[in-house]
């Protein structure tokens, strides 16, 4: 079997040989003839084709091993990131002749076929890839606060309901849900919730990080080096996100959302300061049921005025309340 999968991976590389060639020989602002095009259209599907070959083949010598006693099981897996890494350096700089079996253990148990860099890349190890998302939600400063909702390894992303409330008056609480005091025979008028659609879809979150040989040598110091510099990059880049993003192949923002409330400064009040009344005023814009959990977020640069904010009191002055460490 493990023959035939040879077989498989040496047409698939001769297929793609044959696409570059084609692509190769054809001049700069050119185009490809209608031959070149149907001939790249026939590549593609014999890929594909291949592509399933070589999964079923895989999939059926895992089971095979599984009998003859070698089973998909916490034995066979990588010890540490750095170990992977260094198994995917292994594999990729061999142009996949050499390729440690738990790498393709790992695709065939996630069901994503065979792990070659032109299709993708390969998959992180489920419980070390855990660990590194918990760390990233650990780190961040506003990704740690967010809601998390846990999706299948089939779905791309999720529609879900959510209740359409724009104020706190009356005929508007939970999107039009209304409690009445009547007096006997008296009906209630009727109401109903209004209720909106949120639809949430994946995008990718990736790093680059370059490497050396002797890095690449010492997988102790390689894992600690790219959980370290990953973890930190990938967790301000998600934090900065949640707050600025442009909900362009990301996150929406909060503040290019319609979420910000805007308080206007004092009458006469110089730009680029903060006074006392400016804090006082966005707290009462905050509705009561989120001040439990509410949080001030600023930029440092506000710092000095704001360790300096007092609040006069006769002849003396008092601590701004809102000003904490």
């Amino acid at each position: 079997m493990e023959s035939r999968i040879k077989v498989l991976k040496q047409r698939k590389a001769d297929l793609i040989k044959e696409a570059k060639g084609i692509l190769e020989k054809v001049p700069v602002g050119g185009d490809l003839t209608e031959e070149e095009k149907e001939r790249d259209d026939q590549i593609i599907t014999q890929l594909n084709s291949l592509n399933g070959d070589i999964h079923r083949e895989e999939r059926q010598l895992e089971r095979e091993r599984g009998i003859a006693g070698m089973p998909v099981d916490e034995h066979r897996k990588f010890k540490s990131l750095g170990e992977q890494l260094q198994a995917i350096h292994k594999a990729c700089v061999t142009n996949m002749k050499s390729v440690d079996p738990r790498l393709l253990q790992i695709q065939a148990v996630t069901g994503m076929g065979e792990g070659i860099p032109s299709d993708g890349g390969f998959l992180i190890q489920t419980d070390i890839a855990s660990e590194i998302l918990r760390k990233i939600h650990a780190t961040g400063v506003l990704s740690s606060r967010v809601r998390r909702i846990p999706f299948s390894g089939n779905s791309n992303g999720i529609k879900m309901p959510y209740v359409d409330e724009t104020s706190r008056v009356d005929g508007s609480r939970w999107g039009g849900i209304r409690g009445f005091w009547v007096g006997e025979g008296v009906a209630p008028t009727k109401s109903k919730p209004k209720m909106g659609r949120l639809e949430l879809e994946l995008k990718k979150l990736v790093g680059l990080v370059y490497m050396t040989e002797e890095l690449m040598a010492d997988a102790v110091a390689l894992e600690a080096f790219v959980s370290s510099t990953m973890v930190e990059e990938l967790s301000f880049k998600l934090d900065d996100a949640i707050f600025r993003g442009d909900g362009n192949a990301k996150p929406l923002g909060i503040m290019s959302s319609d979420a910000p409330v805007s308080v206007a400064k004092e009458s006469g009040q110089t730009l680029k300061t903060i006074d006392y009344e400016n804090l006082i005023k966005m707290w009462a814009r905050l509705t009561i049921r989120s001040r439990a959990n509410a949080v001030w977020f600023i930029n440092q640069d506000c710092d000095p005025q704001l360790d300096t904010l007092a609040l006069p009191f006769g002849t003396a002055v008092l601590p701004a309340r809102f000003v904490v460490d």
